[in-house]
């Protein structure tokens, strides 16, 4: 079965239907990661008791995507990467490349003066500095494969690791009871020291 994991929010955006009503759509931003599993068996030789190996093969969607506003409306940012991987039971790999570049521009300097257009005598150059800050980011994923037994099976562990459990903690009871009734009993004999034979004077 398909897996989702996001990790942001869900943007409003104002849509108009075909009657012409206003319609409010939600649209998911921030990190998100699509996963389908497959699991592939294959036998490592031709042989009719050859060891099978589990393979996983999953198909990857991954998105970064952020929302802007504008005068048009609601612009939504999408970095998307979408890829096919094989691995073996208990194998991870890393997913790259998703690179996002954010680029902010500050004026400092006198105020009123350093907002002046730049035609109106270059006041603006002269009482004013502008700094401009670049951030690239780039976002790596690792995912890891792991083929994980039916729940059928898990529970019948389970029942049997706590049937095993509770027959040690009846035992443990027993002995302890046993110990209270007949406490001369429940204590370990002395282990007894041989003595060096000692040879007759001639």
């Amino acid at each position: 079965e398909q897996g989702q994991i996001q990790v942001g929010q869900d943007v409003p955006i104002q849509t108009t239907d075909f009657a012409g009503n206003t319609v409010t759509e939600f649209v998911q931003t921030g990190i998100i990661i699509d996963v389908t599993p497959t699991l592939l068996s294959q036998p490592v030789a031709d042989t009719a008791r050859a060891p099978v190996l589990d393979f996983i093969h999953m198909d990857v969607k991954v998105e970064d995507s952020n929302s802007q506003p504008s005068p048009a409306g609601t612009i939504i940012n999408r970095n998307q990467a979408n890829t096919q991987i094989l691995l073996l039971d208990g194998e991870a790999t890393a997913i790259g490349g998703l690179i996002s570049t954010q680029k902010t521009t500050s004026r400092s300097g006198v105020p009123v003066l350093k907002d002046l257009p730049g035609w109106f005598f270059g006041l603006r150059y002269i009482f004013g500095t502008e700094q401009t800050n670049v951030t690239k980011q780039e976002l790596l994923i690792v995912l890891q494969a792991e083929v994980v037994d039916p729940l059928r099976a898990r529970a019948k562990e389970k029942f049997e690791n706590e049937l095993i459990d509770q027959r040690r903690q009846n035992a443990r009871e027993a002995l302890r009871r046993l110990g209270k009734r007949y406490p001369e009993k429940s204590q370990f004999p002395k282990p007894k020291t041989k003595e060096d034979p000692v040879n007759p004077e001639k």
